[in-house]
């Protein structure tokens, strides 16, 4: 239906809360079944909601012998951990310094930073859900400075989707 509406392929997946985990890798070869050539859908990072703190960091393929690849949000390595820092909560809680290092850092080492963002976490109108003290903090903290911050991004980085870089990368 959304090929229908949009009159192009879809060609990538991003599951809600990066909800592709150990357990349900199954998904990338239904994905690749279906015709997607890669996913995003990973985090490799460990919190209380998600994460596969042990996957790699960068793009790879998840099924031996296939052209589907994973797209895994950016991290930077510190102190021998994942550490998120390109957007959704960590683009609302992180200083916007500290989320342009960590694009130049992995820029520098030639790899693009994977940057996303929710639609609500640049609408400061929106109405609040009424959420326990943690997840009203995990939803709602530093809305207000996140469009500023996408804004800055804008016009300090060149952006491409992952399509129009990967792919022209890979093949």
């Amino acid at each position: 239906m959304l090929e229908d509406i949009i009159g192009k392929q879809v060609k990538g997946y991003r599951g809600p809360s990066w909800s592709i985990t150990n357990e349900s890798k199954w998904a990338w070869y239904v994905l690749a079944e279906i015709g997607l050539l890669y996913d995003s859908s990973i985090f490799p990072v460990k919190n209380y909601l998600y994460g596969m703190p042990d996957s790699p960091r960068f793009i790879y393929k998840p099924i031996y012998g296939t052209e589907f690849y994973e797209v895994p949000a950016s991290t930077l390595k510190i102190l021998h951990r994942n550490i998120g820092f390109s957007g959704g909560f960590f683009l609302r809680i992180l200083p916007y310094e500290l989320i342009k290092l960590g694009i130049m850092r992995l820029n520098n080492i030639g790899q693009p930073a994977i940057i996303y963002i929710h639609p609500r976490e640049i609408d400061v109108h929106q109405p609040r859900l009424k959420l326990n003290i943690r997840d009203s903090f995990v939803h709602y903290y530093g809305i207000n400075s996140s469009k500023e911050k996408l804004e800055n991004l804008l016009n300090e980085f060149t952006f491409l989707s992952i399509e129009s870089y990967y792919f022209a990368h890979l093949t």
